[in-house]
């Protein structure tokens, strides 16, 4: 095939300009091949313009021969500079572009390319997220191939050397029809030689999918997604290093597999050959300063007196749409908790877990952690369902899980037209570092709930790959996949449990002298309520705080609902949703480092909680994992109180929250608190004011004073 000189020459001045020839001479050496050497060439569209504005169109429109035209320049350069071995034939250098940016116009969105018929055949750029990958399947990378005939100038070494190129199917690359050009004779494949590879395919859906599902009547949810995927072909280094649920953006171009005419490309399923896929990373809310506002500053400095007044009073003001303030007061509090933790994750790199940096449990139990898991128990299902749903609205990801049509963990099944398994994800997979709401756990089925309670256990959703399909996909050979697919949960999980479908039959868990029980486990298992971080129970043990809350909340719907305006906006609510969003935003810059204070009062609080229930007393253990939750607790409320330090104050928040989580489940506190989910207008300064700050005084002191006594660790807290 016959290059153009300017082409050659624009080539050859973007690799001696902005390549690393010695680098990329190492990188071929290192290939498995001692026949074909593969070398990655990194191409910057931006920079090849200022050389040769041909050139980069011959990229982008004609992709097959713009590689030639690199594998030619970076073939003489090597030879001639003598940094790889003495090569035969240009096709012994197999040179991979990888397209690192593109032009806004090659951009297309997945809904458009659905609908439209026929993609242009040149290099297009697509945003999406990935609904499911399959298992990575061998292909024939390159093939050496030789003629019979020993006197034919065909039988010459490495004469025929066949290179995979971007559409191509296996049967391009390997067939018993080659014939020599020289004499005719079928060729014959040196399989030994044969180099191959792993191909994985993917399903991309738009990343606004909860919208376009929302469109969709009489159908279900997993049915809509797969109709509305596009399917990209990975091939190499870009199989590695996928997650279900996160958002990427592929470079490739169009190919159409099977195709027998041009005038049937209308009938065939098109699929994207992936060129380079890199993960998107979220940007900034421009609409979110990132400067603290004059109510946030002058809120801040009011409750300057308290290091837990700030928060209370946030929580005080979040959510004044749904229910009135105070009302549902502690769990609007795990919910800005979680919020924070949900937000710091998406921005967290590998290793910063500063929550988990001082104890070796918690990184070993917690090492996929993507947010606080929240479990709500009240009678009244529909005010929790609004409320979590609420607070979703405050995540940059959140997949609202429907129990009768959406499958939570994920399926595997067989591909029909690439014959791959594909691994799909479902309700837990696809809000990469945001939020699952998972609606009323009770009604969950009891094998969906043992496995609820795995998934949270090891954070990760196990998917088991039938080994017969597995050899089949590897051509008849011993299976390489025996071992199943593990996907890390990378998403916080709310739920609520509907305390009127307890069966009263049952006894509860724990010893019921202790005082009254909330949860037991007629309405969830111990194990699967253990794995939440926060478990809350959203009613008061006073009838009087009930029927105050009950009246609070008709009150305000009837005032809309007599209104010409609905606004359930309270006036009193010191922040709205704009300032709690940039507060949420701004906690989750913080990165809290623990004090040393602050890691003893957990350590020793968890030992010496273990200690005392574990006694015939209280008679229920507390789990392993219980000292993670507090930890993250604690991080996220010196978050949200905007400190980069987690002091002995946001420790204690934090046990205050755990013990009423056991309070909740079991009816019984080592530290005799009392579950207060609400509180009335007249005694505000009880719960946000110094009269609480009085209140946490004291049950800090108290706290220090148990673990002295119970955890037996010295008296560096007595006074």
């Amino acid at each position: 095939m016959e290059v153009n000189v300017q082409f050659l020459e624009g080539a050859l001045s973007y690799v001696f300009l902005h390549c690393d020839l010695d680098h990329m001479a190492s990188q071929a050496k290192s290939g498995v091949s001692p026949i074909v050497y593969r070398v990655l060439l990194p191409l910057s569209i931006e920079k090849l313009t200022g050389l040769s504005g041909d050139l980069c169109s011959l990229v982008l429109h004609q992709f097959e021969a713009a590689t030639r035209t690199f594998q030619i320049v970076c073939f003489t350069a090597f030879q001639t500079l003598g940094l790889l071995p003495p090569l035969n034939a240009v096709s012994q250098l197999c040179v991979v572009l990888r397209i690192n940016d593109a032009p806004d116009h090659c951009r297309v969105s997945i809904r458009d390319a659905l609908q439209i018929r026929r993609l242009p055949a040149r290099i297009i750029v697509l945003e999406g997220k990935i609904y499911s990958k399959s298992v990575p399947v061998q292909y024939t990378q390159s093939a050496h191939y030789m003629c019979p005939s020993l006197s034919c100038p065909g039988s010459a070494p490495y004469r025929y050397i066949r290179l995979h190129c971007p559409g191509a199917s296996e049967a391009d690359t390997i067939q018993s029809t080659f014939v020599c050009d020289y004499c005719g004779e079928n060729l014959e494949e040196d399989v030994k030689s044969r180099v191959l590879s792993d191909r994985c395919h993917v399903q991309l859906i738009a990343s606004d999918i909860s919208r376009m599902l929302e469109e969709e009547e009489g159908e279900s949810s997993s049915t809509v997604v797969w109709h509305r995927a596009i399917t990209v072909i990975l091939r190499d280094e870009l199989v590695s290093s996928l997650t279900l649920g996160q958002n990427y953006r592929v470079v490739g171009q169009p190919v159409f597999e099977g195709e027998e005419s041009p005038s049937q490309r209308a009938h065939l399923v098109c699929t994207i050959e992936a060129n380079n896929i890199s993960p998107v990373v979220t940007a900034h809310n421009p609409t979110i300063s990132l400067a603290v506002n004059d109510r946030l500053s002058k809120l801040k400095l009011a409750c300057a007196y308290s290091p837990w007044a700030f928060p209370a009073t946030v929580a005080y003001s979040f959510a004044g749409r749904i229910c009135p303030p105070g009302v549902f007061h502690r769990l609007k509090m795990a919910l800005l908790l979680s919020l924070v933790s949900i937000e710091s994750s998406s921005r967290k790199s590998d290793g910063d877990d500063a929550e988990e940096a001082f104890v070796e449990e918690a990184s070993a139990i917690n090492s996929h952690r993507h947010g606080l898991h929240i479990l709500s128990i009240s009678p009244d299902d529909m005010m929790q369902d609004r409320l979590l749903q609420y607070g979703a609205r405050f995540t940059s990801s959140c997949v609202l899980h429907n129990q009768s049509n959406s499958d939570l963990f994920g399926t595997v099944k067989k591909d029909t037209a690439s014959g791959c398994t594909l691994v799909s994800a479902g309700s837990l997979s696809l809000p990469s570092h945001g939020l699952c709401l998972l609606g009323n756990a009770s009604r969950c089925k009891k094998d969906v709930q043992t496995r609820l309670q795995q998934v949270l256990e090891e954070d990760a959703i196990t998917h088991g790959i039938p080994e017969a399909s597995d050899r089949r996909q590897r051509g008849g050979g011993p299976a390489s996949h025996k071992q199943p697919v593990r996907l890390p949960l990378q998403c916080a999980v709310w739920s609520y449990a509907d305390e009127s479908s307890r069966k009263s039959s049952r006894k509860p868990v724990g010893n019921s002298a202790c005082g009254k029980t909330y949860f037991d486990q007629a309405c969830l298992s111990k194990a699967l309520v253990d794995r939440f971080d926060i478990v809350l129970s959203t009613q008061s043990g006073s009838s009087v705080a009930e029927d105050y809350a009950n009246r609070k909340i008709c009150g305000m719907f009837l005032e809309a609902g007599c209104s010409d305006h609905v606004d359930l906006d309270h006036s009193d609510c010191l922040l709205d949703e704009a300032d709690i969003a940039q507060l949420i935003h701004l906690a989750a810059d913080q990165k809290p480092l623990f004090a040393q204070g602050s890691q003893d009062l957990i350590r020793s609080f968890y030992m010496a909680s273990r200690r005392i229930r574990s006694s015939s007393a209280f008679g229920t253990d507390i789990s392993a994992t219980a000292i993670n939750s507090m930890t993250s607790v604690a991080a996220a409320h010196a978050a949200l109180c905007l400190r980069n330090e987690v002091t002995e104050d946001d420790a204690t928040a934090a046990i205050l929250l755990f013990e009423e989580a056991m309070v909740a489940c079991y009816g019984s506190s080592v530290l005799n608190v009392i579950s207060q989910p609400h509180f009335r207008d007249d005694n505000l300064d009880a719960y946000l004011g110094e009269e609480h700050c009085t209140r946490m005084k004291m049950f800090q002191k108290q706290l220090r004073h148990f673990c002295v006594v119970q955890g037996g660790i010295g008296n560096q807290w007595e006074e």
